[in-house]
């Protein structure tokens, strides 16, 4: 007997798998909108029933009702009416019944009647019964609290399957009393469902087996065959790429296949040079990630790793980078016993590019700062003199946002420039976090040469904290592409507020990360702060 081909046998078990499952969807849409359409009408009209019922009822009467346990003559013509909707209506009993929060189990009947001959007997006024059922007690608790109305079906029980309707019933005030509760069987409902499912199963496994015979058949002539062709010559390229054959030309087909067995040839020929240039296009690879590798260990190497802990002042950064090259830096330092300098700056762009324009840029800030401190020169001359250095050097047209500033710890005087960067947040006593007013704002470094910087200042008290950010932090994105945001950053600020630096950076990082949900870290994400602790006499700043 001749073996049957692989791809034959999965083309079969995947048509047959594929067509039982369309065929099984078809039966679960067509039996949902079958189950949908039957909760429609039979909600419609059991609450339809319920709702007639209750325009019958003189809610008033019913505390007298519940403490005398006596019918009088309107409680008999209400009954009468109702006896009258169950007969008529098929129902197998109705109810109006008080029931006693707060575990809703004890149940007082005013009104009871049932299906005559039916397999329910009828409970007479007054009658009181513990009825503890959840989904019961639940139900009765959301009616007389909540004033709902609701519908149940029950398609399995002892008394047979069924749809229930309860609806409050409220007195003269407005207030919910009572109760009404209808049962209708569904039985027919669940014979006609039986005959459905039975008649939709069998046709749909008749025409699902012909259908599988048919295209067996035809795929086979159309497909399988010369796919085979084209299997084996693959195959023998595999093995032995040295050479080309003919055979995938004995293919006659004039559809896609065929289309296929030409490019199979071509795409032997293409495989042949294309694995001559393999090893080159690897080793060229391996030197790109090389390079960046050693990118990325320069930019860590120029970040201080310590933190300054001092009687007047303490300082921590921290830099949380993205997988790709970014262009984020900080730095800070005691320029000498009574200044402290502190720099948060983050380049545009990405890659290799950006993080060397920063390294130009961090070596000229760190120079350009220490020489003001041996000449007469100021913060904001130095400053523009390192801008106009990065403008005649910018042939990529990067620039770099900072925010560049100098603590005096004796007066408290914080001098800082602001060359286009994140507002920096700033907690001033036993106040909240908020942002710094940029009153003095200027444009980034490397944007335009002679640029006139200013020089911000505001002083700062013992116990007065500074926190500084890249917009990695703010133009952190969720999944919903929402930013995190600068309103967001305050109110974690404000409720953090009074952690350690330490701390308020870790949660920080980790607050961005739920945010994230899973999301790609995009940009580097960094922070530093700064604690003003105490003042120790007076001094004159540059």
């Amino acid at each position: 007997m001749k073996k049957i081909p692989v791809l034959t046998l999965k083309i079969v078990t995947l048509i047959a798998v594929a067509s039982l499952l369309l065929s099984t969807a078809l039966f679960f849409i067509g039996y949902t909108q079958f189950e949908r359409q039957f909760d429609r009408q039979y909600k419609s009209h059991i609450l339809s029933i319920a709702h007639t019922a209750r325009e019958f009822l003189n809610a008033d009467l019913f505390e007298e009702y519940l403490k005398t346990n006596k019918p009088d003559g309107s409680w008999y013509a209400v009954h009468d009416v109702l006896q009258k909707m169950v007969n008529k209506f098929n129902l197998d009993l109705m109810y109006v019944s008080c029931v006693e929060p707060p575990e809703f189990t004890k149940i007082h009947y005013i009104y009871n009647p049932v299906r005559p001959a039916g397999r329910f007997k009828e409970y007479p006024m007054g009658y009181t019964e513990n009825y503890v059922q959840k989904k019961y007690n639940e139900s009765a608790h959301r009616i007389f609290e909540k004033g709902e109305e609701l519908v149940r079906h029950t398609p399995d029980s002892k008394s047979g399957p069924h749809i229930t309707a309860n609806i409050p019933v409220r007195n003269s005030m407005g207030a919910v009393v009572a109760m009404l509760g209808v049962r209708l069987p569904t039985q027919e409902f669940v014979d006609v469902q039986k005959t459905y499912i039975y008649w939709t199963l069998l046709t749909q496994g008749i025409l699902l087996l012909i259908y599988i015979i048919f295209f067996v058949y035809y795929y086979r002539k159309q497909f399988i065959n010369p796919m085979l062709a084209i299997t084996k010559e693959a195959q023998r390229f595999a093995s032995d790429s040295s050479r080309i054959t003919d055979i995938t030309k004995t293919v006659k087909n004039r559809d896609e296949i065929g289309t296929l067995a030409q490019s199979v040839n071509k795409m032997e020929k293409d495989i042949q040079d294309y694995i001559t240039n393999l090893t080159k296009v690897t080793s060229e690879k391996e030197r790109m990630n090389t390079e960046l590798n050693i990118a990325t260990g320069i930019q860590a190497g120029l970040l201080r790793k310590d933190f300054i802990e001092e009687n007047t002042v303490s300082i921590r950064a921290s830099m949380t980078p993205a997988k790709e090259v970014g262009g984020d830096f900080y730095d800070f330092s005691m320029l000498d016993d009574h200044h402290a300098l502190a720099i948060v700056a983050d380049v545009s762009g990405k890659g290799v590019p950006a993080a060397l324009f920063m390294a130009m840029g961090t070596t000229l800030l760190r120079d350009h700062i220490a020489l003001m401190l041996r000449s007469s020169t100021s913060l904001v001359s130095e400053v523009g003199l390192v801008n106009n250095i990065l403008c005649r050097n910018n042939e990529g047209g990067l620039f770099i946002t900072a925010w560049i500033g100098i603590l005096n710890t004796q007066t408290g005087r914080l001098a800082y420039i602001d060359a286009g960067h994140n507002p920096p947040m700033i907690k001033l006593g036993a106040g909240d976090f908020a942002f710094i007013p940029r009153a003095k704002k200027g444009l980034p470094l490397a944007s335009m040469e002679d640029f006139p910087y200013k020089l911000n200042e505001i002083f700062l008290k013992p116990g007065d904290r500074l926190f500084l950010y890249t917009d990695g932090v703010t133009e952190a994105q969720n999944k919903e592409q929402k930013l995190f945001g600068e309103d967001q950053l305050l109110q974690y600020a404000v409720s953090h507020q009074a952690e350690t630096q330490a701390q308020f950076m870790e949660n920080l990082i980790k607050a961005l990360a739920d945010f994230q949900s899973g999301c790609d870290q995009f940009d580097d994400i960094t922070m530093l702060m700064m604690d003003y602790k105490a003042e120790a006499g007076c001094s004159e700043d540059k």
